[in-house]
């Protein structure tokens, strides 16, 4: 029994055959899915020169996500790749932004998916590269996400003792208060 062609981009068989990839409607479904995947990449090389950290309550549920997980748990469909990569990177209740986009793109896997790609779905090689982050563009992102984590952490604990001094400083003269009633 043959098996009859499937083509993951059109979610469809593909009873054209090999002639398939050259149909107008496989290029309408593949430039859709570069459309997304550019939008992608261009969002993580904005983020690269500046990480951004936030945090995250677990349990709670980003707003739009209709109560699929965390922030930082949200995750991003690679087309090239066929798989669900993570969007962010997540370290307890601290995220770093995008990271896990940009660790994604610039992996040897996700390069090796592209030109297996470009090549089945006969795309210009020359717009590569648009959809791909160098190890060295990664690496730098990771060092100046490695300084915003240590910063982050730092302002959390200013804010911190800042916030336990006033605390202090309330029960000083809660106390006084309470010692000149008494008298």
């Amino acid at each position: 029994a043959r098996e009859t062609p499937h083509c993951a981009t059109c979610r469809r068989s593909a009873l054209e055959g090999r002639a398939h990839s050259f149909t107008r409607a496989h290029a309408r479904h593949v430039h859709a899915e570069m459309k997304r995947l550019r939008a992608k990449v261009e969002l993580a090389v904005r983020e690269l020169p500046t990480p951004r950290v936030f945090t995250v309550q677990p349990g709670a549920a980003a707003e739009g996500d209709k109560g699929q997980g965390d922030e930082g748990d949200r995750a991003f469909w690679c087309p090239t790749c066929r798989i669900s990569a993570r969007m962010h990177a997540r370290d307890g209740r601290l995220v770093v932004a995008l990271a896990g986009t940009v660790q994604h793109l610039a992996s040897p896997d996700h390069e090796r998916s592209i030109h297996r790609y470009w090549k089945e779905n006969h795309l210009d090689q020359g717009l590569k590269k648009n959809y791909l982050i160098t190890p060295m563009q990664c690496n730098k992102f990771l060092t100046a996400a490695g300084l915003a984590l240590s910063a982050f952490e730092e302002e959390e604990e200013r804010l911190l003792k800042e916030e336990a001094e006033l605390i202090r400083q309330q029960e000083k003269k809660r106390q006084e208060l309470m010692s000149s009633l008494s008298e």
